[in-house]
């Protein structure tokens, strides 16, 4: 998967694998590891030997601890999986997925059916953890920069 990264006022090309630092013209770029909210595909797989809809694959530690929490405080039974490991991962990368075959966290955020420990729905940018903000005061998909 790639994505634009934007990083001091150019936007370069990166890839979401490994979540290494790539030199651009213009410095460094962290590379973003999450599935994008842009793809409506609902991909099914079985995950400890329960059939689970895939939330996201090929996160880091920090990652699944953040979806983790916020689905399950959404009343949604979660499953991890550790990933094999590839030769030069430093890290390991994980799988989570939810049991509820009709769940889908494109439709779910955009419709605004999740909400954070606090009460108030989630925006793109709080489940992409670009915004650590709650409120669509705060942050807006076509505000945020």
């Amino acid at each position: 998967m790639l994505h634009y990264v934007r990083n001091d006022g150019k936007f370069i090309l990166s890839s979401s694998r490994g979540g290494t630092t790539w030199r651009s013209g213009s410095g460094n770029c962290k590379i973003i590891q999450t599935m994008p909210l842009n793809s409506g595909k609902h991909i099914v797989d079985e995950i400890d030997g329960v059939r689970c809809t895939i939330v996201e694959k090929d996160i880091n530690q920090q990652r699944l601890e953040f979806l983790k929490e916020l689905l399950e405080y959404n009343h949604y039974d979660v499953k991890t999986q550790l990933q094999e490991a590839t030769e030069g991962q430093t890290e390991p990368l994980f799988t989570i997925g939810v049991t509820d075959i009709l769940f889908n966290p494109v439709v779910d955020v955009y419709k605004r059916r999740l909400r954070t420990k606090s009460g108030h729905r989630v925006t793109p940018a709080y489940w992409l953890q670009l915004s650590d903000k709650e409120t669509e005061k705060e942050v807006n998909y076509w505000s945020f920069k």
